[in-house]
């Protein structure tokens, strides 16, 4: 029998700590009680689509496959009770972890997931003995983060004599979900071809929102005449902007765009 989680920290705008355990677990090799104590946090942290994921059921964590759970240089904190070193294994006919994570025998639960969805499953901590303990989790797979290409962008201004000019350069942005232009940090406008001057160079984002997919996104300045000295041994980098995409309905999931203006040498 196992018994429901419990509450162990205080309700918060970030939600409710959660830590689920079992108590009277029955041996798997007879009828007695495990000695074995297991508890482990639910749900467990998000993992992302195409992102490596890695949690260790063990404590202190498991670094990567071939490390034991509960040796004596090593000794487990949880689990603890029985005989260690301890192995974990999922129960059966209670669920699977997402598509392309797997658990290890020192509880090490690791991979990349390819699909969003959320998981119910149960791990179970054994000893040597046979004596277990296991508790149900969930994990929640997010979609893939935004990506922005290229990233970091040095765009080559050139000198206006006759009045200003413009000067502008794009980039690709993929996302499996709708995107905004949430902020812009050192200088732009999220408003698109709409320049309002911030510092000392402004960018114009269009369009500023796109749904999942591929959108091409162009960036636009004006120069007013704006060059580097003659006698300065590099061109001047005019102060660069970072640019953030970020999902419609998840704050978590972003990319960012550096972007600055290299000014041209003057020459008379």
């Amino acid at each position: 029998m196992r018994t429901p989680c419990f509450v162990i920290g205080i309700s918060m705008m970030l939600g409710i700590l959660c830590l689920s355990g079992c108590t009277d677990q029955q041996d798997q090799n007879s009828d007695t009680s495990s000695p074995v104590q297991f508890i482990t946090a639910s749900p467990l942290p998000d993992a992302r689509v195409g992102e490596p994921y890695s949690y260790s059921f063990c404590k202190p964590d498991c670094l990567d496959e071939n490390d034991l759970c509960g040796s004596d240089a090593n000794p487990s904190t949880n689990p603890i009770g029985g005989s260690g070193p301890y192995h974990f294994q999922l129960e059966s006919g209670t669920g699977f972890p997402p598509i392309g994570l797997v658990l290890h025998p020192n509880g090490l639960l690791k991979g990349t997931p390819g699909m969003t969805g959320e998981k119910t499953f149960t791990v179970c901590a054994v000893d040597l003995g046979g004596h277990q303990c296991c508790v149900q989790v969930s994990l929640k797979v997010l979609e893939a983060r935004i990506n922005v290409s290229p990233s970091d962008i040095l765009v080559k201004g050139q000198i206006c004599f006759d009045g200003p000019c413009e000067i502008s350069t794009t980039v690709l942005v993929n996302s499996p979900v709708p995107w905004h232009i949430q902020y812009v940090t050192g200088s732009g406008t999220t408003r698109c071809y709409d320049t309002v001057e911030e510092f000392s160079r402004y960018w114009s984002v269009c369009p500023n929102e796109g749904g999942a997919g591929e959108t091409l996104v162009t960036l636009t300045t004006m120069m007013y005449g704006e060059a580097t000295p003659s006698d300065y041994e590099e061109l001047i980098i005019d102060r660069g902007s970072i640019i953030r995409f970020e999902a419609v309905d998840d704050t978590s999931n972003y990319a960012e765009l550096h972007i600055a203006l290299e000014l041209p040498y003057y020459e008379q």
